[in-house]
């Protein structure tokens, strides 16, 4: 059996327990890094599919470079999709599909990034600031609500009325975050 078969196993049973265990936007990029996959088979090593054990070091730090190169993929977003492969092979050797995780050699660090914050000037501007469409103004909004609560876009996508409760002069978002699935009380 290819590597690209089971990933499709993978995919079908992991696609089970979106909303449970994964969110709907890492099975999306999980689907997405398989199709980089099978395409850096077809362009770089000429194949439609590889067996898992013939997909060594080399041929992972290939796939890498891919993700650099052919894909246009950032250092930190080719490690997350990477991260994602790893899932299916430590999948495989859980069901004693493979033997040997060929990631032990490869060292997966993410760069750190210098975060950009809006100063509290740039954020009364963008209050102020006049949107040419009432849809640009639900995003800027929603953007505003973001930068003050520190929810998330996923959060406050998936943010129900009933998740806001005014007690006396304060008001309250109590909401579970989508992506640790921790409880969060915000004023």
């Amino acid at each position: 059996t290819g590597f690209l078969e089971l990933f499709d196993l993978y995919l079908k049973e992991r696609a089970r327990v979106v909303g449970l265990d994964i969110t709907h936007t890492t099975h999306i990029r999980s689907i997405r890094v398989r199709r980089y996959f099978e395409e850096f088979l077809k362009v770089e090593l000429r194949k439609n599919d590889i067996k898992p054990k013939d997909i060594d070091y080399v041929v992972l730090k290939n796939f890498y470079q891919f993700l650099r190169v052919s894909r246009n993929q950032s250092n930190n977003t080719a490690i997350k999709l990477m991260h994602l492969v790893r899932a299916v092979f430590k999948d495989l050797i859980r069901q004693g599909v493979l033997q040997a995780d060929p990631f032990v050699n490869v060292k997966l660090s993410l760069e750190e990034r210098a975060r950009m914050y809006l100063t509290d000037d740039e954020l009364t501007r963008l209050i102020h600031k006049s949107m040419p469409n009432e849809r640009l103004q639900k995003v800027k909004d929603a953007f505003l609500f973001s930068c003050y609560t520190g929810l998330s876009y996923s959060d406050v996508q998936k943010l129900k009325w009933s998740e806001i409760e005014n007690s006396g002069k304060m008001t309250w978002v109590k909401t579970t975050r989508l992506k640790t699935g921790t409880s969060s009380i915000i004023p």
